[in-house]
């Protein structure tokens, strides 16, 4: 039952974090379509790269609460 329950929550966090990493590598197209200025989206663009790559480790190794 245990494994079970884990492969289910690795198999979430992975579909969860598509959309998420998708996000993170057009973040500075979508901040200029919001009327941002171009030097603070390219900054945010490099911030969103380095988030990226921590999004599935932190999806995945995420401490559940026992309720």
């Amino acid at each position: 039952m245990v494994q079970r329950a884990l492969r289910t929550g690795l198999w979430a966090a992975l579909m969860l974090s598509f959309p998420i990493i998708a996000f993170a590598f057009r973040g500075e197209q979508i901040l200029l379509a919001f009327g941002q200025a171009p030097d603070a989206a390219r900054l945010a663009q490099q911030y969103l790269f380095g988030l990226d790559l921590g999004v599935l480790p932190a999806l995945c190794c995420r401490p559940s609460v026992i309720s």
